[in-house]
């Protein structure tokens, strides 16, 4: 199998591909990569000082806690908490791997306020909400704000909010990807159906197989059934089953035409990334296919141990010394 990669649409937010001549297992151990190891930043800890809502401190921490974050150098720069080595000068707080942020709102007004993640305000200056970001560094000043709660007239809360890097297989909130849709494409066979059909119910036939399709795969181009986009078939085989309820001296009958044979292709799979905004699609992307990597480095690396392993760049060379693994 030679594998190979075709865009069918990019943009920041999200990524679509045709992923052919690779395994289902191949192409689902990176859906797994992007939600379980793609590192990104979360608010971990967040301490109240004040709050008066009648919301819990645990449900807040929460929403919080699931607000895509911003970062303008890479990720790479920035350590786990659980293996950095630098001198904390807090508790919790430090340059390297913990960044300290404020929440601080107070409803002076007699109508509800809305707190949203433009209300949250990080000290170092590369970090910041998905909101705040697009309006700093994009100018985007008519971006929706993602609301976390709202404060009744004479209501606050003021919270120290600590952000950290870590994966997705710890918790949801550091997971990158909002969706990841894995599924095979179809190969779709217009069969010589409508050819033997009576011709006062070709019309309708065409007509139905067109229109009855949830997701518009086939269209009508001179009076004839076109495939027109095969990548959004979702194989629920509507279009296999056409009925004709009247045959060819008009009496009523219950007959099923099969037009369409929907089939999957061998291989070839739609592959789609949806982005939280905290990183772009195609660094999701990236970043998944960097950890796969790293993965099969560390089991070579650990088969060395026991094989005598020579890695080329187009094969593994392994020999066993004795049949011993002890």
């Amino acid at each position: 199998m030679n594998p190979s990669i075709k865009v069918l649409s990019k943009t920041d937010l999200k990524l679509e591909l045709e992923i052919s001549g690779v395994d289902i297992s191949y192409v689902n151990g990176l859906r797994r990569a992007i939600y379980a190891d793609v590192p990104t930043l979360s608010i971990d800890i967040v301490k109240f000082l004040d709050n008066n809502t009648t919301l819990t401190e645990e449900f807040i921490a929460h929403r919080l806690g699931l607000i895509p974050l911003k970062t303008a150098g890479p990720l790479s720069a920035i350590s786990y908490w659980y293996t950095c080595d630098e001198e904390h000068s807090t508790e919790i707080e430090c340059r390297e791997c913990t960044f300290k942020g404020t929440l601080n709102i107070s409803n002076d007004s007699t109508k509800i306020r809305v707190v949203t993640d433009k209300d949250i305000h990080f000290d170092h200056g590369g970090i910041s909400t998905l909101s705040n970001y697009l309006e700093s560094s994009l100018g985007v000043t008519e971006t929706p704000s993602i609301p976390i709660l709202k404060l009744a007239p004479g209501e606050s809360i003021n919270a120290l909010l600590y952000a950290r890097k870590d994966r997705g297989k710890i918790h949801a909130k550091w997971c990158p990807a909002a969706c990841v849709v894995l599924r095979p494409l179809a190969r779709i066979i217009l069969c010589d159906e409508f050819e033997r059909l009576p011709q006062q119910h070709n019309d309708i036939a065409r007509t139905y197989i067109s229109e009855t399709c949830p997701r518009n795969v086939f269209t009508i181009e001179n009076r004839r059934v076109v495939v027109k986009d095969p990548n959004s078939c979702i194989f629920c085989n509507d279009c296999f089953n056409v009925p004709i309820s009247l045959d060819e001296q008009g009496e009523s009958t219950n007959t099923i035409w099969h037009p369409a044979l929907v089939t999957q292709q061998p291989n070839a799979f739609y592959f789609s990334i949806e982005s939280n905004g905290s990183i772009s699609a195609y660094d999701i992307f990236l970043m998944a296919c960097d950890e796969i990597s790293a993965r099969a480095d560390e089991i070579l690396a650990a088969a060395a141990n026991v094989f005598q392993v020579s890695a080329k760049a187009d094969n593994v060379i392994m020999s066993m010394e004795d049949d011993s693994l002890t």
